[in-house]
């Protein structure tokens, strides 16, 4: 896949050189006609007015009308252009800001692999991470039953999703992150929307971004199922066969109830010497 951006990336430059070089060709070309049509125009009323030749109020309304128009196309034209050389700098460069993103993270699931490839995360457990990172113990637990206000107050920066239980309090039907709902409203909007999960996801489409499937209320199985004793090699493992995503986080159970959740911003402190 990297190299298939590389070349798409090449394509995209000569894509953009093309059109920006042809959209300033085209303005020096309308900038000639311009010049000549004006020029012609000029050249025609003072050879009538050498000669003495009579002038009507017509000829100098049509020669006033030709430049006028001359004028407008090359304004309406030159708007266009503008428009279109800004778009082109803006896929060029925003794709130029994907290639990037994607190799940053193409290169930190590389170093993870790596580790896990060395050993480095066999001996350490899930039940061992917990302890020292007392926050993965933070659920924001939530039913299809609450209402979106609710959800949305406790989630944050930090703490950018909820957990998504059934009746029950057992079964997790996904982890609903913050994000994909302000796509749909603004914050403001929904911290005072009175209508439940399952409401909001059945009138609008909730795009789980992880797995790329829209939202139901059975939910969404974006996250990987581990227990406490298992190590975090077998759970990075667990992890990317979800998704190879760093979004995607493992939740910990314990006699099938749900005690932590883990991702790989805290695995990553484990690694740290």
């Amino acid at each position: 896949m990297t190299n298939d951006i590389k070349l798409g990336g090449l394509f995209q430059d000569k894509i953009a050189r093309l059109l920006i070089v042809g959209a300033f060709i085209l303005v020096g070309v309308m900038l000639a006609i311009h010049f000549f049509s004006t020029s012609y125009l000029l050249e025609e009323y003072n050879t009538r007015n050498a000669k003495n030749a009579n002038i009507t109020e017509t000829d100098v309304n049509f020669y006033r009308e030709v430049n006028s128009a001359n004028n407008n196309i090359f304004n309406i034209i030159l708007a266009l252009l503008g428009a279109w050389v800004g778009a082109v700098l803006a896929f060029y460069f925003g794709a130029q800001s994907v290639d990037k993103a994607y190799s940053s993270l193409n290169q930190a699931q590389q170093s993870l692999g790596n580790l896990v490839s060395q050993n480095k995360l066999s001996t350490i457990t899930a039940k061992q991470l917990i302890e020292r990172s007392p926050d993965s113990t933070r659920l924001n637990k939530f039913k299809m039953s609450d209402k979106i206000k609710d959800i949305v107050k406790s989630a944050g920066d930090i703490f950018p999703f909820v957990t998504i239980i059934d009746d029950n309090d057992k079964k997790v039907l996904g982890l609903l992150f913050l994000s994909q709902l302000t796509v749909i409203k603004s914050r403001a909007d929904l911290e005072i929307l009175e209508t439940t999960l399952e409401e909001f996801i059945k009138d609008n489409s909730v795009e789980d971004f992880i797995l790329k499937i829209r939202w139901t209320k059975e939910g969404v199985k974006n996250y990987a199922s581990v227990n406490m004793s298992d190590t975090l090699e077998s759970i990075v493992k667990a992890m990317n066969e979800i998704s190879q995503s760093l979004s995607v986080r493992a939740v910990v159970f314990e006699n099938e109830l749900v005690k932590a959740i883990i991702g790989h911003d805290h695995i990553s402190k484990e690694l740290k010497p």
